[in-house]
């Protein structure tokens, strides 16, 4: 049975139409500054809810009655952390670069936080991308420094002890035994595929094999073997090949030091390496980047003709 996400169809209507928009310039820079705007409010909610609880865990935003998942909600902050870089390389005034430290400081350690392992490798992501990749090195460097002398002297002992100490001998949480499971669905499901969705339901047949027994119904946590899984062979590839088509995108639309080339460049391999611990196909932070890298592709083609 193939199950149609109606999440899915939105994101990917919303998709085509922001893909085919003929955007300005300045239109997608509002667009960026909204992104790291909501993002750093989004972290500092979370940090004031952080500081006012008794018994330090793991947390995420919440307002009023709804909560996010952990691993979205660190994961959507991905992108605000790359615009902020971006702004930090940009700026000539040192008060300006100062506020954006202090801007890039509380969305890091608002992902601290949450705990999300992915969500770190992740960052460590962006800042390596970037420092391969702009001219400012030395002056990003001093950046990196001192943001991470400030985080170290601020990260939670459970962070360490719990999320990073505990990592292979819970298997990631459990993930291995999931993925262990998931590689044998993948030997019966490898050509036509369980159906869209159905990851869960071809995990329950298999589920007794498990290493370490985590339930019948398990979310992939890995965005390539639950594609792979559900899509088959041909569904696998196709997505391959839309990230590479994305990926060429922002290569041959930009010089090669261009800040908004390193910044989608940084987010995208980022996104990709926490897609390895995350489900990221249904979450919009994830299909956002995707609309960004299209973005940019129009404001570059039709930006400069329109008025």
């Amino acid at each position: 049975e193939v199950v149609i996400s109606p999440t899915l169809i939105g994101l990917l209507i919303l998709y085509l139409v922001t893909s085919s928009y003929k955007i300005q310039k300045n239109e997608l820079e509002t667009i960026k500054w909204c992104i790291l705007g909501g993002g750093l409010i989004a972290s500092l909610l979370t940090i004031y809810r952080y500081s006012s609880i008794e018994d330090l865990h793991r947390v995420t935003l919440e307002f009023g009655s709804r909560t996010a998942d952990i691993g979205a909600f660190s994961f959507s902050l991905l992108l605000p952390v790359s615009i902020c870089v971006e702004k930090i390389l940009k700026q000539n005034s040192r008060f300006l670069k100062g506020l954006f430290c202090c801007v890039l400081c509380v969305i890091i350690y608002c992902t601290i936080i949450t705990g999300s392992r992915g969500t770190a490798l992740g960052v460590g992501i962006i800042f390596i991308v970037f420092i391969m990749s702009s001219k400012q090195r030395i002056t990003f460097g001093i950046v990196g420094i001192v943001i991470g002398i400030i985080l170290m002297s601020a990260i939670p002992d459970y962070y360490f002890t719990e999320r990073w100490g505990h990592a292979i001998e819970t298997g990631g949480a459990g993930r291995t035994s999931i993925w262990y499971v998931g590689l044998i669905c993948l030997k019966h499901h490898w050509l036509l595929g369980a159906g869209l969705g159905n990851f869960g339901n071809a995990y329950e047949e298999f589920a007794i094999y498990a290493p370490h027994f985590k339930g019948y119904h398990r979310a992939p946590h890995n965005i390539y073997l639950g594609c792979f899984v559900e899509l088959g062979i041909i569904g696998f590839s196709l997505f391959i090949a839309v990230l590479m088509r994305h990926y060429r995108v922002i290569r041959s639309r930009f010089a090669c030091h261009d800040g908004n080339q390193i910044m989608l460049k940084a987010v995208f391999f980022a996104a990709l390496v926490s897609s390895f611990f995350l489900d990221t196909l249904y979450q919009k932070s994830f299909w956002l980047i995707l609309m960004l890298i299209m973005m940019n592709r129009n404001a570059g083609r039709y930006g400069n003709s329109m008025s």
